[in-house]
């Protein structure tokens, strides 16, 4: 039979055609047909043609066939990460709790504390207040009188910058020629120099009237001192200056209380002035001492004109001179230390729990309220020691370091016993700098 060579040259359909070769998404075509059964009509055909094209448009546009878009993605990629690292070494912290070196102790100690002291001697800071305080009472008697009057005045050194002692019953005298006389000795500061202007010293004193009588009771005025006039210039320097008037000169009858209620009140105001200096002076206390409420000396004036009638009334006048002592935490904890340890090192201690212990000053009569010289107390109580470290040098050595360094560097510190890490973020495993390392101790 002869070739038909048109029918050679064109494929046989059971060969197919690269056009009409079946997709290669057998799946979606399961699936579809296994929700449309044995239904290959035209619209399920369109359908599966149409899921076809889908599915190979989304496999031509994934990054992994697109070498553009890869480019794109490791870009980002890349970046995302150089960013989160600039961010983490921009914000990374580090949070250091330290747990140093302590021990408890029980006291009992007998100390010195000087206002000038060389470096390894404690120290004190004085603090001076004066105050007057006075009640009312109801009279039951009365009594002939003749009082004094008194007042309180400011005493000024102008003439040197050396100090000046004013022994008792120094002589002030008025313009109008009434003397008056201290009551105790006193010094008054040399001239001294503030903000580079020449400033006299001064002090403040209590003063009474040379003789009873109402005539001395006067206002406000200026006083010189007679014993300096042989001097002239130190009679021209040295001046006083009234704070309050001179009250309380009589001679009379006046009002009275008895003695039992007179102590009675006298008790109220010198303790309500106690309190009341007190207050004042916890308030005026630097952050590197501490006050105890019985670290003071006070001394109440003698009632010289310290009582007025009015009707049947009677007024009770007292005055407190008063001197707190401000110890230093640091010397006072090295003290502790050193009378409490057997072989103290030296090394910087510190007490937190000072303010429970108990200080009682020794008397001495040689010293006034008013005096600076040493003062000898006791201090008794339990106390813990806390040893020291030098946290700037600690942050210095941590900074830039790797967290497994730690404890090799932390075993440098005798001080401290523990240190436990926090770095954020948390992936970063080296310290920032030094400025960003937090330091806690319990």
């Amino acid at each position: 039979m002869p070739r038909n060579i048109v029918q050679d040259v064109i494929p046989r359909r059971s060969r197919g055609s690269v056009r009409e070769t079946p997709p290669r998404e057998s799946k979606i075509f399961k699936e579809i047909t296994s929700r449309t059964g044995s239904d290959t009509s035209e619209e399920t055909v369109q359908e599966i043609r149409f899921v076809r094209k889908e599915g190979a448009a989304d496999w031509r546009e994934s990054p992994r066939s697109n070498p553009a878009r890869l480019v794109l993605w490791l870009i980002g990629s890349v970046s995302a990460m150089v960013l989160l690292i600039l961010l983490g070494n921009t914000f990374s912290t580090a949070t250091l709790t330290v747990t140093p070196k302590s021990q408890k102790i029980s006291i009992n100690l007998g100390l010195v504390a000087k206002q000038k002291v060389a470096s390894d001697e404690l120290g004190y800071i004085p603090f001076t207040l004066t105050r007057d305080k006075e009640e009312t009472i109801v009279a039951d008697g009365e009594k002939a009188v003749e009082s004094r009057a008194s007042g309180r005045i400011i005493v000024y050194n102008n003439y040197s910058t050396s100090s000046q002692r004013l022994v008792k019953n120094t002589r002030f005298e008025t313009p109008d020629g009434l003397i008056y006389k201290i009551a105790d000795s006193v010094t008054v500061p040399g001239r001294h120099s503030i903000a580079g202007k020449s400033m006299p010293g001064s002090i403040e004193v209590l003063a009474y009237a040379e003789t009873v009588g109402d005539e001395y009771n006067i206002g406000l005025t200026d006083f010189t001192l007679p014993g300096f006039k042989s001097n002239p210039e130190r009679f021209n320097s040295f001046y006083g200056r009234s704070k309050t008037p001179m009250t309380g000169g009589k001679i009379g009858t006046e009002k009275v209380v008895s003695d039992e209620k007179m102590l009675q009140a006298r008790a109220r105001l010198e303790g309500a002035l106690v309190q009341e200096l007190l207050a004042e002076t916890k308030k005026q206390v630097p952050a590197d001492s501490i006050f105890y409420d019985t670290a003071y000396r006070i001394e109440f004036e003698p009632t010289l004109s310290g009582t007025s009638a009015t009707g049947n009334n009677v007024t009770l006048r007292e005055s407190a001179r008063f001197t707190a002592f401000f110890v230093k935490q640091k010397g006072l904890a090295d003290a502790i230390a050193r009378n409490s340890l057997d072989n103290f090192d030296g090394t910087a201690v510190t007490v937190p729990d000072m303010q429970n212990l108990v200080m009682n000053l020794k008397t001495n009569p040689k010293y006034n309220a008013t005096s600076i010289g040493p003062v000898e107390f006791n201090l008794k109580g339990d106390a813990t020691l806390v040893w020291e470290f030098d946290q700037v040098k600690l942050k210095s050595d941590l900074a830039g370091k790797n967290k497994s360094e730690l404890s090799g560097i932390i075993s440098k510190y005798p001080a401290v016993v523990k240190a436990d890490v926090t770095i954020r973020p948390f992936w970063k495993s080296s310290f920032p700098t030094a400025s960003k390392i937090t330091v806690l101790t319990p």
